[in-house]
Order: structure tokens, then sequence, then C-alpha cells
């Protein structure tokens, strides 16, 4: 269980894909509730403070997911087994996933050789650079999908695509949806549960 400024979160895996399902403690509910009964009013200064619990929410989760990550390296790192610029590298991919990011780049960042890179940082996080820069990518792209009315083009520029065509064809195979049928699709079900 990880407490984050109050909020107790139970990580649990979930088989498909790998991702994480966070679960709320029983006595966290209300704090989430109250922010959807926050929503259900729909004035313009509740959706504002509606809005902003929401980011923290997703802020705080971003942090469990630091957390596990830190983790999931920590037996090795207290061994000294770890090149720390591998810890450098991701977070760079992480703060910079808009550039236009190339292994040999990141190699150069940390004053190393592309395969070093590659094989180390892919046995430390068990995911390869680039991937992980993809997966990054993905994530924010379903962001802003779902919370702007960002055109494609600009998610597109915004997410360090060269084009939308590239952008659509990696985004329809994570998610299995164009980009314009994901927001559709996201728009419609938060229609039904009266988000919007």
């Amino acid at each position: 269980m990880v407490t984050i400024q109050g909020i107790a979160f139970i990580p649990q895996n979930i088989s498909k894909g790998g991702e994480k399902l966070y679960i709320l403690n029983k006595q966290d509910v209300p704090i989430v509730d109250g922010l959807i009964n926050l929503n259900s009013d729909s004035s313009q200064a509740n959706l504002s403070e509606a809005q902003q619990q929401l980011d923290l929410l997703w802020n705080k989760l971003d942090l469990i997911e630091m957390n596990d990550e830190l983790k999931a390296i920590s037996p090795a790192m207290a061994q000294g087994k770890i090149d720390k610029r591998l810890i450098i590298v991701h977070r760079y991919i992480r703060l910079n996933y808009g550039e236009p990011l190339t292994l040999q780049l990141l190699a150069d960042l940390i004053n190393c050789n592309p395969v070093y890179l590659s094989n180390t940082y892919t046995k430390l996080f068990k995911i390869t650079p680039m991937k992980y820069l993809q997966v990054t990518r993905m994530k924010k792209a379903s962001e802003l999908l779902k919370e702007t009315n960002m055109s494609i083009k600009d998610i597109t520029t915004h997410l360090g695509y060269v084009n939308n065509s590239q952008f659509s064809t990696i985004f329809k195979r994570y998610f299995s949806c164009t980009p314009v049928e994901y927001r559709r699709n996201q728009h419609l079900q938060m229609r039904s549960i009266g988000i919007f």
C-alpha cells in the first residue's frame, strides 16, 4: 500500500498489458466521492475546482508509478550494480517526450554507446528506452485527447511525432482505434456518466 497526501492506494497488477489498477482504501472513498459530486454541479467554478482535484489525483498516481519503478530497481542500486546514468535517461525521456529523441541522442546525453544504453536500460527497467518513450507519449496522448480540445495535429506536434499519420498508426496499435475515435468514445463515456 502507498499513501500520498492522505490518500492510500493499493497497487494491483492487471494481467492485460501489465497495467496497474489503484484501489482506494475504504476510508478514502469519500474524497473521490466528493470529487464526483463536485463534478455533477456544472457551474464553471465547480468544474474548475474539479479539474484541479483531478489533476492532483493524476499527479499522485504518477508519484506512485515512479515509486514503484524505484522499488523495482532499488535492490540493484543497494548492491551498487546500477549505472546511475540510466536513471538520468529514464527521467529525461519522461520529461522530454515531446522532443525528437533518438537512441543516439540519449546515449550522447550520458556519454555512452547506444548499444550499451539500450542493453543496460532494458535490463534495469524491463523495457527499451525507445519503447518507454512510445509508452510515455501514448499515455500523454490519451490524457490530451480526453481532457483537452487540442487538434490531432497539435497533439502530434506536442508529442514529438513527425506527422499525423505516424502518430495515428502508433496510437491505433496501442488503443485499437484512431485518435479521433478514441476522443469521441471517451467523450461519450463521460457524458453517459454525467461528467460532461
